[in-house]
């Protein structure tokens, strides 16, 4: 289960799952949205806005000039998550990359990148890890998690 809400710490999800052990089944379950925070404090925005213009200045450095916008479709393909998964798989030396494009806030445009404009627009560490299949068995994409990893178990 993926339970997020929001960043930057305004808000905490609550998820509740009743769970029938006779049936063994999920019987009801929801999820709500909880403010953490009623008021600003003033001299903590102040400093949170001056930290961030000293950090936005500190990231100006141009790493790579764009001849066209890298866009970003977050419900089909698109040119900067397949970058991001063609990088992560030459990266780690794997037959495939996959990115969830939700990972990739927003484009990029044409002309000079800053190392701002890639925090921008990826602003979480990308942690890539290899899966091998040590049977031998090729994924298809048809097997179900407990054919990939026969082994597994979550308590």
């Amino acid at each position: 289960m993926i339970a997020q809400t929001g960043k930057y710490g305004q808000y905490a999800g609550h998820v509740v799952i009743d769970y029938d052990e006779k049936k063994h089944a999920v019987v009801h379950k929801t999820a709500d949205i909880v403010p953490l925070r009623e008021k600003s404090d003033e001299v903590t925005e102040e400093t949170l806005k001056e930290l961030l213009a000293e950090g936005t200045a500190n990231m100006q450095q141009v790493v790579a000039s764009l001849d066209h916008d890298l866009t970003v479709d977050w419900f089909h393909e698109s040119e900067l998550p397949q970058m991001m998964a063609d990088a992560l798989r030459k990266w780690c030396k794997a037959d495939i990359g996959l990115v969830n494009a939700g990972v990739i806030l927003g484009e990029l445009k044409a002309g000079p990148v800053t190392q701002f404009d890639i925090h921008r627009i990826c602003p979480h560490p990308i942690n890539p890890c290899q899966v091998y299949n040590r049977q031998g068995n090729h994924f298809d994409g048809k097997q179900g998690s407990a054919e990939i990893f026969p082994n597994l178990s979550i308590d």
